[in-house]
């Protein structure tokens, strides 16, 4: 086996101990970019619609349940914001938890209600009792006088149309009141009594 020349070990030697430091700089390199995207994504400043508190969408970049902490600790006051409404789709979730949660942005907001959001709840509304007649029930007998007059005109909303496309709704309530008694069946006949009375003065 012949001699490998001294003068070219030397140079592949130097070739090898080059590359290296490069393939190990790679990965640093490539954090580095990621981190300065990253910090340039984050740094951008939000659109309007989504800081102004008279937006529609006003902080909708925010998920559900964030903003409903916030809503709940009192940091975002009622108004008609996606969001919110977003938050009484929840009231929908097949998850038990997760409507057991969003109805205390329901209660919440009948006590601080703003006049646009209240006559826009209905269709959340609706499809939370048609969907878990039980839980409307129990939320009710729970309710104030006060949440429960606004909770029943909610329900009528501010359009004709959430009612008659749910022939179902009125006919679930009534059946409801049939099968109870006592203060439960006082108070579903005074929430058909309410949205009676609410949906003829608003239909006029």
């Amino acid at each position: 086996m012949k001699n490998i020349d001294p003068l070219l070990s030397a140079i592949l030697a130097l070739v090898i101990i080059s590359l290296f430091p490069s393939c190990s700089e790679q990965p640093s390199a490539q954090r580095d970019k990621t981190s300065n995207h990253k910090e340039s994504v984050t740094s951008l400043p939000l659109p309007d619609s989504l800081i102004d508190p008279k937006s529609y969408y006003y902080l909708s970049h925010l998920s559900t349940r964030d903003f409903a902490d916030l809503y709940l600790s009192d940091s975002i006051y009622t108004n008609d914001y996606k969001k919110l409404y977003d938050c009484l789709d929840s009231l929908n979730s097949k998850n038990s938890q997760s409507r057991k949660f969003y109805e205390k942005v329901l209660i919440h907001a009948l006590n601080d209600l703003e006049v646009v959001f209240h006559q826009n709840m209905a269709p959340h509304l609706i499809k939370n009792v048609l969907g878990y007649p039980n839980e409307f029930k129990s939320r009710i007998s729970k309710m104030t006088d006060h949440e429960l007059n606004f909770y029943a005109q909610a329900l009528v909303g501010i359009r004709p149309e959430y009612i008659n496309s749910n022939p179902d709704f009125i006919k679930t309530i009534k059946q409801l009141a049939s099968e109870s008694q006592g203060q439960l069946k006082n108070r579903l006949d005074t929430v058909l009594s309410i949205i009676e009375e609410y949906r003829n003065s608003s239909f006029e």
